[in-house]
């Protein structure tokens, strides 16, 4: 019983243990792959649109010095999207997710050139036609780019919750385990105890009518009969031994 018990509870702590590593490595990896992939997109999302609307300061702004900080504020936000773009491909899980990635950068890439035309037209005086340019396809490829970074946020967001039902299942499969494994030694030990308290009732009974014939066959013997210790002295003697020596009991 012991190492029927023993081997269980090995058994059951090394699957528990990898259950645990396994719950944990998928924590991790929600983490480290899906939550950085969704923020990031979000973030690239942010700086997008801040993009956008600088150009359009930078056609709607006069003065040429506010001009040219716009266009240096356009500038830092598009070094924040591609460092949120880097994160993307470092940290985005499968192939689909590599592709969404590479399609986002390459349109991102793409709406340098439409920016570059508006801030020429705007330096050669031609505002009307980069206004038509920032709220025509400007517009539209910013809307694109806005879709293509909720793809990737949606996109980590199915891999988390894939993550998150496997987490769930490793749970289950651990939980049951642990049910089964109580269960299982609780009949052990029952089976055990009911078991042990039987032999034990039978082997007392067997000893008390062992002592019991030994008491009867040594009390009513037709004989002296006397039990001594090791040293020589009388410790127990029946009637008829009392009755030829002459002495009380």
């Amino acid at each position: 019983s012991y190492v029927l018990l023993t081997s269980v509870f090995i058994i059951f702590s090394l699957f528990a243990l990898f259950e645990v590593s396994r719950i944990s490595g998928l924590t991790r990896t929600i983490y480290s792959h899906p939550l950085v992939v969704s923020n990031a997109a979000l973030q690239a999302n942010i700086s997008i649109t801040k993009m956008h609307r600088t150009m359009k300061d930078v056609v709607l702004f006069e003065s040429e010095e506010r001009v040219e900080g716009s266009i240096l504020l356009v500038d830092i936000e598009e070094k924040k999207v591609y460092e949120y773009l880097d994160i993307i491909k470092t940290n985005i899980l499968g192939s689909e997710g590599q592709k969404l990635e590479a399609q986002t950068r390459m349109h991102f890439s793409a709406w340098r050139s439409i920016r570059q035309e508006v801030i020429a037209l705007v330096r050669a005086g031609n505002r009307d036609e980069a206004a038509a340019i920032t709220v025509g396809k400007g517009a539209d490829h910013v809307s694109l780019l806005e879709k293509h970074g909720q793809n990737l946020a949606g996109y980590a967001r199915k891999k988390a919750t894939s993550f998150m039902i496997k987490a769930d299942e490793s749970k289950s499969r651990l939980q049951f385990l642990l049910i089964a494994v109580f269960f299982f030694v609780l009949v052990c030990f029952s089976f055990i105890g009911v078991y042990t308290t039987r032999r034990t009732s039978r082997a007392e009974a067997e000893l008390r009518e062992s002592r019991q014939l030994l008491q009867n066959a040594f009390d009513h013997a037709p004989i002296g009969m006397v039990l001594v210790d090791p040293v020589g002295r009388y410790f127990r003697v029946n009637e008829v031994f009392c009755e030829l020596t002459g002495y009380s009991r």
